[in-house]
């Protein structure tokens, strides 16, 4: 299709070069019957000599505007294949980045854990949660159609590239701190657990293999393992699970304990556990949350989700502003 589209402007071109050319000998002719108007006796030669001057620049003119026309055509034409096939998928990707990190602020939606794309990114683990992108732009600035930005559209994705990547390493800072707080208040939550009489039976019965199976027996399993999984840090891996692969970290920086709670407690699904209500998870994160919302670290990323908010908001508006001229 591209090389039709090529073929027909280039037949076009050739077609309103020779009506140039045309025009160009009409004009001359005319001219010069026009001075040999003055012979004597060949008077009828002003005539002819007008005629062929009228009709000479009347098809230059002609052919000039229609070329004109033509040229604003393909600019046109070659401005609307760019934008669907590059302003296009690029401004997708920034729309929906700025309404994840906008949403994020207002704790409507979770802080990403990262953005793909940009580098400094975890490595890729099984995660209930997903990702925004920014993969177009490092993409296209690699080839040839980096040519089709300016100077200014350069900088400016660059510079939310460069802040996308700072965030995913000021987010990945964030991990271990959270850790070691919600850690500690996790034990002694499932700890109690442990120590309750209908855990208590279940484990004696499960070990004499003579209970019939009841509805919490998936979450007391699920207990057990998580606490021998690590003897000399219990629950640590459970913990890790419930602020990566759950995507409570996201929540916290978005402020949002009910999200986080219902996120960890919705990702139990996926386990086939019959796993406690909402509110016993949001009562864990309540706990934590004073020394949560006081590690320097998470106020660090949400200092870097603002900046790259900004920035972001700044680059999705420069090309809605060029789509307008399209």
């Amino acid at each position: 299709m591209l090389s039709k589209t090529r073929r027909w402007r280039r037949s076009l071109k050739r077609f309103f070069d020779a009506f140039l050319v045309v025009g160009g000998v009409l004009l001359i002719a005319g001219v010069l019957l026009y001075s040999l108007s003055t012979i004597p006796k060949v008077s009828w030669l002003h005539d002819a000599g007008t005629a062929l001057l009228v009709a000479g620049l009347s098809l230059i003119i002609s052919t000039a505007s229609g070329k004109e026309a033509v040229r604003q055509q393909h600019a046109k034409d070659a401005n609307v294949e760019r934008k669907e096939n590059i302003y296009g998928p690029l401004y997708i990707e920034l729309k929906q980045l700025w309404k994840r990190l906008e949403e994020a602020r207002s704790g409507k939606d979770s802080y990403p854990h990262w953005i793909e794309g940009v580098g400094k990114e975890p490595g890729r683990t099984q995660r209930y949660f997903q990702v925004p992108k920014f993969s177009v732009w490092p993409d296209l600035k690699s080839d040839y159609r980096i040519g089709h930005f300016t100077e200014s559209a350069c900088r400016l994705l660059n510079d939310v590239q460069r802040l996308a990547a700072a965030y995913n390493s000021a987010v990945a800072e964030t991990l271990t701190p959270n850790l070691d707080v919600l850690r500690p208040h996790l034990v002694s939550a499932m700890e109690a657990v442990m120590k309750s009489a209908a855990y208590q039976e279940w484990q004696q019965q499960s070990e004499a293999r003579t209970r019939v199976r009841g509805p919490d027996d998936g979450w007391y399993e699920r207990i057990k393992w998580a606490h021998d999984a690590s003897p000399s840090l219990p629950f640590q891996e459970e913990a890790t699970m419930w602020l990566d692969m759950f995507g409570a970290l996201g929540w916290l920086l978005a402020r949002e304990l009910d999200g986080a709670a219902a996120a960890v407690q919705g990702a139990y699904r996926h386990f086939s556990v019959d796993r406690p209500s909402v509110t016993w998870f949001r009562e864990v994160f309540h706990l934590v949350w004073p020394e949560v919302n006081a590690l320097a670290v998470n106020q660090l990323a949400r200092a870097e989700a603002f900046a790259l908010l900004e920035k972001v908001s700044e680059a999705k508006n420069h090309f809605e502003a060029g789509f307008q001229y399209i």
